[in-house]
């Protein structure tokens, strides 16, 4: 029995349509990943968690830093009893999910370790930060809580720990490569934020 043409026609055409459909799919992921990429990679933006205030019986003192880039940024500072620029201090950038006050709890565990005043601070677009967040404003704003530490402060760069959690270690490792600080602590963080994007 001869092969029938028609069919065969009928085949084709009908792979071909699903091909180009699969191809057009993809094609949208792609431009939706690439539109998208600052809404995923900094997802508290987006979709906030409720802003819950300060930690129970924590001495904190809230108060806005101006960026490099322009942005206000929010930030928390959380000094022991007694604390003087000689105790050093510890900058805490927290994960991409989070905001400072859902944070309170972690950064006076830091406070109350190491005996040391804690600064934690929110990114462009987070808690109460002016700003779109993205890999360079990021950096901006830890340089701006880290300068305002040294000028207000008077904590010397080298009595700074910085530390970050999750996408807070690429701000502190950023931050550290930068700067003369006593140690870099790192969290579930990660090597770059193209790599990430690989994994996922």
């Amino acid at each position: 029995m001869e092969p029938d043409p028609i069919r065969g026609s009928l085949r084709t055409r009908r792979w071909r349509r699903v091909g180009a459909w699969l191809l057009a799919a993809y094609a949208l992921a792609v431009l939706v990943i690439v539109v998208g990429q600052d809404r995923l990679a900094f997802p508290e933006w987006t979709f906030r968690k409720p802003w819950i205030g300060f930690p129970a019986n924590a001495n904190v003192e809230e108060f806005a830093v101006q960026a490099g880039d322009g942005n206000s940024i929010g930030a928390w500072w959380l000094p022991p009893r007694g604390w003087t620029p000689a105790n050093g201090a510890l900058i805490y950038a927290h994960g991409n999910g989070e905001n400072i006050s859902t944070n309170g709890k972690v950064l006076v565990q830091w406070r109350d370790e190491l005996q040391t005043g804690v600064l934690g601070f929110d990114y462009p677009g987070y808690g109460h930060s002016t700003g779109t967040p993205d890999e360079q404003s990021c950096y901006a704003s830890a340089q701006a809580v880290f300068d305002w530490l040294v000028r207000e402060k008077k904590v010397l760069p080298g009595d700074i720990v910085v530390a970050g959690q999750s996408m807070g270690g690429a701000m502190a490792t950023e931050l550290a490569s930068r700067q003369r600080c006593r140690m870099l602590v790192t969290s579930s963080a990660f090597t770059s934020f193209p790599d990430v994007a690989q994994a996922q």
